[in-house]
């Protein structure tokens, strides 16, 4: 079982949901992960991810780097009741080209915080004014100790979800274009007009109409 294999059927990613609490995870929801592209970078930097004959797009164009289209299928009450129902299939290989682990890399394990949040891979914030601390900055291995601390209590009553895959790149993203995604799924949140990493809702209509603008792109 692996979330994040390419062309496969058997992929099963997860939502874990612990960054972002306020996300509600219930089976049957369609998600679209979109993150947006840095306008510095330029066109040509983008070319062997875009389709050349929709690329460049006008100016003033917003681009989004379009992640995961995700329908929630299991959702378990928390990542322990998560945790043990992995625990009980046995499932073991979960990233490619990394040994076999115990669970998905999104689930918070109390016992091996590090492996969900490895220490040398993270930013943590810390303070009334949160600031972010680098691993090699004085500090840091305290601010990371909240940060886990914060996680461990979230995770006790966080859902976690597994997930069909309907689209799925973290190597090379489709990437659209702000009119796109407003087109195909308008949006009334002005502060993310075209959608954001926490992962827009989609229906079924509008599903459709988006896997076929990937294949176009």
């Amino acid at each position: 079982m692996d979330p994040l294999r390419e062309g496969q059927d058997d992929r099963y990613p997860t939502i874990g949901g612990l960054c972002r609490p306020q996300l509600s995870l219930n089976s049957g929801d369609i998600r679209v992960y979109v993150t947006s592209i840095d306008p510095r970078i330029p066109a040509v930097a983008l070319t062997p991810y875009v389709n050349p004959r929709r690329w460049p797009p006008a100016d003033g164009t917003s681009l989004y780097a379009l992640v995961a289209v995700l329908q929630i299928e299991i959702v378990y009450a928390s990542h322990l009741a998560a945790k043990n129902a992995f625990d009980a299939c046995k499932a073991r290989i979960w990233i490619p080209g990394e040994p076999p682990g115990p669970y998905p890399p999104n689930l918070f394990d109390e016992g091996h915080p590090n492996y969900l949040v490895p220490g040398a891979w993270c930013i943590a914030y810390y303070g009334q004014r949160p600031k972010p601390y680098l691993p090699t900055s004085a500090g840091f291995q305290h601010a990371y100790n909240v940060n886990v601390k914060a996680y461990i209590s979230r995770a006790n009553q966080q859902k976690f979800a597994v997930c069909k895959a309907f689209y799925l790149n973290s190597q090379r993203p489709t990437v659209i274009t702000d009119t796109d995604l407003l087109t195909i799924a308008p949006a009334d949140n002005p502060r993310f007009p075209a959608g954001n990493v926490s992962g827009r809702q989609l229906t079924r209509a509008q599903l459709d109409a988006l896997l076929e603008l990937i294949q176009k792109n």
